[in-house]
């Protein structure tokens, strides 16, 4: 992979990730 889509594919994981927590945070408490 070239360097771009690395950090774009890093970038998109952190969204997932952020919108994960977002989600489970309200199921948990």
């Amino acid at each position: 992979l070239k360097v771009g889509a690395q950090s774009h594919l890093k970038a998109m994981c952190l969204n997932l990730l952020k919108a994960a927590n977002r989600l489970s945070a309200p199921a948990a408490a």
